[in-house]
């Protein structure tokens, strides 16, 4: 039960916009993980059975994590459902949702994860059409372009002029 690179940072990312820490956000979004598994194994005698994520999913959203051949759906479906489904549910529906994935210490991630699930449709689409592609090169060209970015391009000039003028014609003629 498991989610895409591409899924996981739109999961992360869409988190970590509303709570602002990261630690928080990527411990969040661990917790979310291990408890959307959807299984549990008995200790009496190895017997699976659905744990209360599986069971609140069921229950309150009317979602089911297993597929008619028994096998686990994919996390990243699973999640894409309920936040298409999120807006639409109770106060209450969602709070017990929250509890049941994001655990005690961890609901107010998952509930930043849901609230902000545009977000997570729109990084999605973003890695996909390849539009987030090569940002980090166009932010830096735009740095670049501003003054303080030609200042720091001067900079960097002058002193590679120097510490060759330095290391070349200077220390030819002390020699």
């Amino acid at each position: 039960m498991g989610a895409s690179v591409t899924d996981g940072m739109a999961y992360f990312t869409a988190i970590d916009e509303i709570m602002q820490n990261a630690g928080k956000s990527s411990n969040g979004l661990k917790a979310i993980a291990q408890n959307m598994t959807g299984i549990t194994v008995s200790a009496k005698d190895g017997s699976l059975k659905l744990n209360k994520s599986a069971l609140a999913l069921k229950e309150y959203a009317k979602i089911d994590i297993q597929k008619p051949n028994g096998e686990l759906r994919d996390m990243g479906d699973v999640l894409d459902e309920l936040g298409g489904k999120w807006k639409d549910l109770g106060k209450t529906q969602q709070q017990a949702l929250m509890v049941a994935i994001g655990g005690k210490q961890r609901s107010s991630q998952f509930s930043a994860l849901m609230d902000n699930w545009e977000t997570v449709k729109q990084i999605q689409q973003e890695i996909a059409s390849g539009a987030a592609l090569g940002s980090a090169d166009k932010e830096n060209a735009r740095y670049i372009d501003s003054i303080e970015g030609r200042i720091v391009k001067l900079q960097e000039e002058l002193r590679k002029l120097v510490v060759e003028t330095i290391n070349t014609d200077m220390f030819k003629g002390l020699v």
